[in-house]
């Protein structure tokens, strides 16, 4: 092969800029042309068009753009370089081409010069997540895979006319994929030696997605490929895990790197709108480390940036060695104002008033079939994780895998709708929130952080593969807007304004923060300290009217209105929508949002500190609990709570109270609270775009919160359990970054981050006992954008009222009856039948749903021992029934009236049931297994289906906290929304009812 010699020289221009490389939906024309406007703004030069799952680019990239897609891609091109942004269009055929094969080449060269024809000058060629095997083909024509490569991106190269800007991504892209090693890899250094030297080449570091890079890391890779690496910037990639996204800075790569490398390209979060603060950072870091020079002249072959002091034309520089240096340790400061200007430059986009045409709902795009019997839960081990987690088919990724499920896999995902509850359809993936607590199982497995460093952790997550092609550059790409609670549907929705350079206005909207970077988006001094994280909201707006219990916590969760507000787009523009004082997100709402969701290795400062509060708890809650008749000690005699298996007291240096324990609790309501108001006021932001791609993520974690906040006022009764024996049914190490084993796992960037699924959100789920119930926490966001919260707590004596009516009126719905025919002289009748029971023998296991003003919608009963329960029903309660309700009465007034009217009679078949009720006998196997009772209902004006798996999920926690490992109850075959809500809740037929008339549902914990 002759010598290839660079044309390029050394006066190349650093490269800045986005690659949409990710798997999942593309974003759509919209989006890509407010990122064009938004990288001119930021002076980001290069966007690589390489959406994986764009059927377009990699499934079908033989197929060539019909005349509308064409069309879009023509346009999409001259928007792009009407804000001065490089189009670099890429094409990975790597999946099945056939490199010797010259019909190939030739259908590869038609595509890329049919690309070229739109007025595309940049190109790429993608072979990474590929199989590594040759075609006998091409083994008989290549000495090697990297041969094959080099011989037809060289050829694509020149027939494109050696473009400016050519990529190449290898199949060996980071460190931990080259084989053996960068120094020792053939396959680098063939790349290295026959590449074009004008040919860039992609590295994402010593990752798929690298918490750091440094200098002898790109030194290394230079070497072997005898050029700077182009980074293909996985950092806020999120196509991995659909419960994160990453809203931190730019992060973790030294400046003294930039000598070593062609320049960054991240590939950002799939929600578009999440990532202005990426894009921002970015753009900070490179303009603050990489060096400019004055041009005289006037170049267009370089990427400019125009200084608001000065009328000089500045360019990017690739540093010296020095330069880079000096600039190493203020890197991390600097990253911290860089964060706080970003944050005040999105406060500014966030009051925006606008409303995207089209839009997807964030959601897993992928759906199994439903089977019509839940299979039970199956309690994640090391074995299964590993099996579960490797794709079955030979394809790895570049930050996720896209495969099909393998059939063997024990794990399936279900689906289950109640048709008669709701039109909405709520997916449960075991395998999806299983996998959330992978690091817990195999930590659980080690003693130490060095042996976690060498288990063997699956190189891909298995996530569902998308169903259908998909064409961003199609009109049938679009699809209807997300719904916000009370909008009317209307033809023409307000669009974002999109000027060329120089016409876009940054004035903000009037009456929300003030932030020091309103008359220069990037030309920032932020003379203030980045606040103090640790200080949690003023908890001084409590409610008064809330119910509390003697020297204990605030029962009621504050809420921010009794009723859900409603935010229409339409109001945001023509009736000039303006929102309440006090309802506006503020800049610290954001920093609380950016610590939330912040970087795959680390959480933010605040996130750090409710984790911490929860976790302290939990860890401690045998502070408030009640003494029971039967307390095991340990040998020195301090008594061991389930939750405290690391005898935190006999190592403490402190000794903590009651009072102690309560007054970090409130604080954890106090954040939970400050989580709550940020759900609150984004939800009614004017831009609605960005309210569409954060809602699900901050509704989620609101939403765990909540569940974690009952539960901690669940311990705070006292009724958390101090028996030895629970211990081993929980584990007493909580596996979240508040313990050292998952701490240094988690945060020492030596594993991929899609081993600790979840994130944040993940830990906090992690802190409820439900190992055998992960289905509850995979829950469909609601289909409105609402502010509606409904609010999750124990159960209290004054509640017993308002449970009996909403138990009268679910009897109504369930039997499709009108009961308003019972006599007034019974109205306790319905309510002794079905929940009396439990309300007075079980208390400490019933817990509530409280909607809009505080009004009970549902309720969740149980008891732990169902052979204790029933004896106690019959030895106590139902004598106490039959004696409040005479029998003889009613049969006297039936026999002695022959116009015995409908009242009596009704009453007279339900008071029938406490003398005829037939005990259902379950055997000793099936009490072993489903060893509790429950009995749970939501009214069906409640729409929101989460809120009644968020329901079940306080109270089988509650029983698992006392050590239950299942539970059963009792369904009648003719109550058909009963029967579905508990199916929707993880139950199915156990097959264990002797009597016809009755179902006898269960589910393991």
């Amino acid at each position: 092969m002759p010598e290839l010699v660079s044309n390029k020289g050394d006066s190349a221009k650093f490269i800045s800029g986005v690659v949409e490389g990710f798997y999942g939906r593309p974003w759509t024309m919209e989006q890509r042309k407010i990122l064009f406007e938004r990288m001119n703004r930021f002076n980001l030069s290069t966007y690589v068009y390489a959406p994986k799952d764009d059927y377009k680019h990699r499934a079908y990239w033989r197929s060539l753009y019909n005349e509308e897609e064409s069309r879009h891609l023509t346009h999409l091109i001259d928007v792009a370089n009407s804000f001065d942004v490089k189009f670099v269009y890429a094409l990975s055929p790597g999946l099945d081409i056939v490199y010797s094969c010259e019909k190939e080449r030739a259908v590869l060269r038609d595509k890329l010069q049919q690309v070229a024809s739109f007025g595309c000058k940049y190109f790429a060629l993608l072979f990474d997540d590929i199989d590594v095997v040759m075609v006998k083909e091409d083994k008989d024509t290549y000495k090697s895979f990297a041969e094959a490569q080099v011989s037809v991106t060289n050829m694509v190269y020149k027939w494109l006319n050696n473009p400016e800007l050519f990529f190449f991504c290898p199949t060996e892209y980071c460190s931990s994929r080259a084989i053996p090693n960068v120094e020792e890899s053939s396959y680098l250094h063939s790349i290295g030696e026959s590449l074009h030297p004008d040919i860039d080449v992609f590295w994402t570091g010593t990752k798929v997605i690298s918490k750091l890079i440094d200098e002898d890391s790109m030194k290394v890779v230079s070497e072997a490929i005898k050029r700077p690496p182009l980074l293909w910037d996985n950092i806020h990639a999120n196509d991995y895990d659909q419960k994160r996204l990453f809203l931190g800075p730019y992060s973790g790569r030294d400046p003294s790197i930039i000598p070593h490398i062609r320049g960054v390209l991240t590939n950002p979060n799939c929600e578009f709108e999440a990532n202005f603060i990426a894009l921002h950072t970015l753009a900070s870091w490179c303009k603050s480390f990489i060096p400019t020079t004055t041009q005289s002249t006037e170049d267009d072959s370089i990427v400019r940036i125009e200084d608001n002091n000065a009328d000089q034309l500045l360019t990017h520089r690739i540093p010296t060695v020095e330069e880079s240096q000096s600039e190493t340790k203020t890197a991390l400061a600097n990253e911290a104002e860089f964060l706080e200007r970003a944050l005040c430059d999105w406060l500014i986009e966030l009051h925006r008033n606008y409303t995207p045409s089209v839009y997807k709902f964030p959601i897993p795009s992928s759906k199994s079939a439903c089977p019509s019997t839940p299979p039970p839960p199956i309690t994640p081990t090391v074995d299964n994780f590993v099996n579960t987690c490797k794709p079955p088919l030979s394809i790895s990724t570049g930050t996720a895998a896209v495969v099909v499920a393998s059939t063997s896999s024990q794990l399936t995902s279900t689906t289950f709708s109640i048709d008669s509850r709701s039109n909405a359809t709520a997916p449960t993936d075991p395998v999806a929130s299983t996998i959330s607590d992978t690091i817990e199982v195999l930590a659980s497995s080690s003693s130490s952080s060095d042996e976690i460093s060498r288990l063997v952790i699956p190189a891909m997550p298995a996530l569902n593969p998308v169903e259908v092609p998909l064409n961003s550059l199609s009109n049938a790409y679009e699809v209807e807007p997300m719904q916000l609670e009370g909008d009317e549907a209307h033809d023409s929705p307000p669009r974002m304004s999109l000027t060329p350079p120089g016409g876009m206005s940054s004035s903000p909207p009037p009456d929300i923060e003030q932030c020091p970077s309103q008359e220069n988006l990037m030309q920032v001094d932020v003379t203030d300290s980045p606040p103090n994280f640790r200080s949690p909201l003023d908890p001084s707006a409590a409610n008064s009217n809330d119910v509390t219990k003697d020297d204990g916590l605030v029962f009621n969760d504050v809420q921010m209105s009794e009723t859900p507000r409603t935010c229409s787009p339409m109001e945001d523009v023509s009736d000039g929508f303006q929102l309440k004082e006090g309802h506006k997100v503020t800049l610290d709402d954001l920093r609380l949002l950016v610590d939330l969701f912040y970087l795959p290795f680390e959480h933010g400062g605040r996130a750090l500190q409710i984790l911490e509060e929860c976790h302290w708890l939990k860890s401690n809650s045998r502070l408030v609990t009640k003494t029971r008749k039967t307390r095991l000690s340990s040998g020195d005699g301090h008594p061991l709570s389930y939750l405290c298996c690391m005898r935190w007291s006999l190592c403490s240096k402190h000794t903590y109270t009651a009072d102690d324990w309560r007054e970090r609790a409130e604080r954890f309501m106090e954040w939970n609270q400050s989580v709550r108001t940020l759900f609150d006021r984004l939800s009614c932001a004017p831009n609605r775009a960005i309210v569409f791609d954060l809602y699900p993520y901050i509704w989620d974690i609101k939403v765990t919160l909540s569940l974690l906040t009952a539960f901690i006022k669940w311990i705070d009764i006292g009724y958390a359990p101090l028996s030895v024996n629970n211990a081993s049914t929980y584990p007493g190490i909580i596996y979240t970054s508040c313990t050292k084993p998952y701490k240094d796992a988690f945060m020492g960037g030596e594993q991929e981050p899609w081993c600790f699924r979840g994130g944040l959100t993940g830990e906090f789920q992690r802190m409820l006992p439900l190992d055998g119930a992960q289905d509850l926490f995979v829950q469909r966001p609601p289909n409105k954008v609402t502010t509606l919260v409904y609010t999750v707590r124990p159960y209290i004596h004054a509640d017993e009222a308002e449970i009996y009516q909403v138990c009268r009126q679910l009897c109504q719905e369930y039997s499709g009856r009108s009961l308003g025919d019972i006599p007034e002289t019974h109205p306790d009748l319905i309510g002794d039948l079905h929940v009396g029971s439990f309300l007075t023998l079980s208390n400490d296991l019933c817990f509530v749903v409280l909607g809009p003003g505080d009004k009970i919608v549902g309720y969740g009963l149980a008891a732990s021992d169902a052979r204790k329960f029933i004896k106690k029903i019959q030895t106590a309660w139902l004598p106490e029934m039959k004696s409040k309700y005479p029998r003889v009465e009613v049969y006297s007034k039936v026999d002695t009236d022959v116009d015995t009217d409908k009242t009596v009679c009704t009453a007279k078949e339900f008071i029938d049931e406490f003398y005829e009720t037939v005990e259902v006998k379950l055997t000793d196997s099936v009490l072993e297994t489903y060893p509790s009772v429950v009995r749970v209902g939501v009214l069906l004006e409640v729409e929101d289906t989460s809120v009644a798996k968020n329901l079940m999920a306080c109270l089988l926690s509650a029983l698992k906290a006392n050590g239950c490992n299942g539970v059963h109850c009792e369904v009648s075959p003719n109550e058909k929304i009963a029967f579905d809500l508990y199916t929707f809740l993880g139950l199915y037929d156990i097959k264990a009812s002797c009597d016809e008339g009755k179902v006898i549902m269960g589910r393991t914990i």
